[in-house]
């Protein structure tokens, strides 16, 4: 994945959905980020986290989504084009928030660590997700297989840590759901 590009600033959500789709772009702090093509590989992991969520609450009032989705993380803030990102998976349980794009925070995001630009996913998206009430979010690093679960706090603040990305993992904010990271990574000979 390429790091990070500005392309340009200020940008309303309209003109982002009409830009060429040979990057997907994000918008944070008013600022359109382009961000060349995901690898097989990321894309890979992110497809078989989704196929699990996918399953899993198949007839469940929540619904995941993987990118690229628009999520405007503050649609009631006086710019909500101004945080405009596309997160690998999500989960939303507030049907109201689904229209063209999901309008607020996801129930629970996945993210798969990019190596050329970690400090995204593990402190920029971090602190936005948090901000904006994301109930749980995990970051997957399939060259450590490791990953960071973090939940949000009844003070809006993220706990959490980093463990081995094997076995099965519950998402807590979604009662029955879990991912096995054995066949994540077994499912594309990646372990």
């Amino acid at each position: 994945m390429l790091a990070l590009q500005v392309l340009e600033k200020a940008v309303p959500v309209t003109k982002v959905a009409n830009i060429e789709p040979k990057y997907l772009e994000e918008v944070i702090d008013g600022i359109v980020y382009a961000m060349g093509a995901p690898t097989m590989r990321h894309q890979r992991i992110a497809g078989n986290m989704y196929g699990f969520l996918m399953f899993q609450l198949m007839g469940h009032r929540c619904q995941p989504f993987i990118a690229p989705c628009d999520v405007l993380l503050f649609p009631q803030s006086a710019h909500p084009e101004d945080y405009v990102l596309e997160p690998d998976v999500f989960v939303v349980c507030d049907s109201a928030k689904v229209q063209e794009r999901c309008y607020g925070a996801p129930d629970f995001i996945l993210e798969v660590l990019s190596s050329s630009n970690p400090k995204h996913d593990l402190d920029t998206k971090f602190n936005l997700y948090q901000r904006a009430g994301v109930r749980e979010y995990w970051i997957v690093d399939p060259e450590k297989q490791v990953f960071w679960r973090f939940r949000l706090n009844p003070q809006g603040v993220f706990e959490g840590g980093c463990m081995d990305a094997r076995g099965s993992a519950a998402i807590e904010v979604l009662p029955g759901c879990a991912i096995n990271f054995d066949q994540v990574f077994s499912l594309w000979n990646m372990r």
